[in-house]
């Protein structure tokens, strides 16, 4: 009896316990640190656009960058950056990496997430469903807008891999449940599943549409097995609080950084609570929602990279709901499908001009569902079974040939940053010396800032975004540094009945620009890589020298 036993076993030699379809954690962790090495290849040695020279400054100082502040993104960076620059990386390569590592964290739960998705399928051996498991990591590994997040210092490779992370864990918990699990204790699942949730609320806050629907799911589930006895359910709510506080602990960093700023701090942070509570909500950007505003740039993206993936991933995401073969099933995959569209309807009302990023994340969980529809179907003979690995290897083979073009496009991207940042040092470099006020009117500001600190260049310089000067504590604490307002009366500089978003906000910038010029005794340069252009602006004449004349 033990013998005919042994051979009808499905366990892997080593007592491991993985059957022998089961895909091994060490296979995809071996695939993640692959493309890891991608995509620091990919990874330029200067900052780019966007935010990332803020970053490379908050990595490299621990300090605090704009909302929601990202507080366990900043300090486990900045061990890495610190450890990775005193190898002789400098700081923006450094910053730069850190994503590529978020990218690589987030290609093994992708692969993880494809593969718990499809462990109950009906058929599939253990290299069709690795092959099928790389099939939406490779798809997303060469999409230009995710070599760019898992490329520059950003926090968005970060969020898909905490996104995908928490998917994963609610399957595995959700497949708890419809076992056995329903019937005992919750235990240390709920208190990982609060401290999932609480990772994500630390990190970014777009994160509660994914944690949210996961949540209720999970409840629904609990509550279908095992009913809602009260001492359960308190004992659930209270293990899942008390591991859900443990990261969102880390937000105690910001309001300690809010009286202890660092060389980089976001300059609208005040001290106290209630700024550090504005900071930590994101209130800053509430005007933001209710609009949808990519630049042309960003709708460019949107249409090559981003639409044609999101409409595949929605597509598959609710195939494999309709295709579920049990209720639990369907409530997992509904759930994951929901909280795809609750990200994807919130980025279409949210006014940011580079939204094209927010899209990764329901992007990722929607090819995660891919792998489950190629197992859904009884393939009887031999023949059959093997037409899922061939159709995952044609698939990679294509992502291969995409990869091609779509690969140089990053890298050529690279390359724009590195003569970007080569024009703007050069531009810094012709910058008289001595005390003065540099404007650049741009969120790529900090790499001025990134100058003084690290080589140490006009250190009497002081860089300013003529946007933050509009913000009453920024007023407030430059008038206390330099004896005067500089944008007293900035309402005034809006043009009348003018629509132009543009060219309002063009015509504030120059009035702040001016007054500081006509009020304060430095020089002002006006600073534009753009056109390019470092202008020394013009003082007027002093009363007694217009008496002279």
């Amino acid at each position: 009896m033990a013998k005919s036993t042994k051979q009808r076993s499905t366990s892997l030699p080593g007592g491991s316990g993985t059957t022998r379809t089961e895909v091994p954690r060490t296979w995809s962790a071996a695939c993640a640190l692959a493309a890891c090495f991608l995509f620091a290849s990919l990874a330029p040695q200067v900052s780019g656009d966007k935010d990332s020279s803020e970053f490379a400054l908050v990595l490299a100082t621990c300090g605090v960058a704009h909302p929601t502040g990202y507080p366990i993104y900043t300090l486990l960076g900045h061990l890495f950056v610190k450890a990775l620059h005193a190898t002789g990386a400098g700081w923006p390569f450094a910053a730069n990496v850190w994503s590529s590592v978020g990218a690589a964290v987030a290609t093994y739960f992708l692969q993880r997430l494809a593969l718990s998705l499809s462990s109950d399928a009906l058929a599939g051996s253990r290299a069709a469903r690795f092959l099928w498991s790389l099939v939406p990591a490779a798809w997303l590994a060469v999409n230009p807008v995710w070599t760019g997040e898992a490329s520059l210092a950003e926090v968005y490779s970060w969020h898909v891999a905490w996104a995908l992370g928490t998917a994963h864990l609610f399957v595995m918990t959700a497949r708890w449940l419809e076992g056995a699990g329903a019937s005992g204790r919750p235990g240390w699942r709920a208190w990982a599943w609060g401290a999932a949730c609480g990772l994500g609320g630390a990190h970014h806050a777009t994160s509660l549409f994914v944690a949210g629907p996961l949540s209720v799911a999970l409840a629904a589930l609990a509550f279908r097995r095992a009913g809602a006895a009260p001492a359960r359910v308190a004992a659930t709510v209270a293990a899942v609080l008390g591991g859900a506080l443990v990261p969102l602990s880390s937000d105690a960093f910001l309001l300690w950084r809010a009286g202890h700023p660092a060389e980089a701090h976001w300059p609208m942070l005040a001290p106290g609570l209630a700024g550090w509570w504005a900071h930590v909500s994101g209130s800053q950007y509430w005007t933001l929602v209710g609009r949808f505003a990519p630049s042309p740039e960003q709708s460019r993206l949107l249409a090559s990279y981003v639409w044609p993936y999101l409409g595949v991933s929605f597509a598959a995401s609710a195939a494999a709901a309709l295709l579920a073969r049990h209720s639990g099933q369907r409530i997992v995959r509904a759930a994951l499908l929901v909280s795809a569209g609750l990200v994807s309807l919130y980025t279409l009302r949210y006014g940011v001009t580079d939204p094209a990023s927010y899209f990764l994340l329901p992007i990722a969980l929607g090819l995660a569902a891919l792998p489950s529809l190629a197992f859904s179907f009884p393939l009887r003979d031999a023949g059959a079974r093997r037409l899922p690995a061939i159709a995952a290897a044609c698939l990679l083979a294509l992502a291969a040939l995409a990869g091609v073009p779509w690969l140089r496009v990053a890298r050529d991207r690279a390359a724009t940053y590195e003569r970007f940042e080569a024009l703007v040092h050069s531009m810094w470099r012709a910058v008289p010396a001595g005390p003065s006020f540099v404007f650049w009117t741009n969120d790529m500001y900090p790499m001025l800032r990134g100058y003084q600190l690290w080589e140490g260049e006009h250190p009497d310089a002081e860089v300013l975004h003529a946007f933050n000067l509009t913000s009453p504590i920024v007023r407030e604490r430059f008038a206390a540094r330099h004896g005067f307002d500089p944008a007293a009366g900035w309402e005034s500089a809006i043009p009348a009945g003018g629509t132009d978003v543009n060219a309002r906000y063009e015509a504030v910038m120059l009035y702040i620009e001016n007054r500081v010029n006509s009020q304060g005794a430095r020089a002002v340069l006006h600073f534009d890589p753009a056109v390019p252009t470092v202008r020394l602006l013009e003082k007027a004449a002093s009363a007694d020298t217009a008496t002279a004349r």
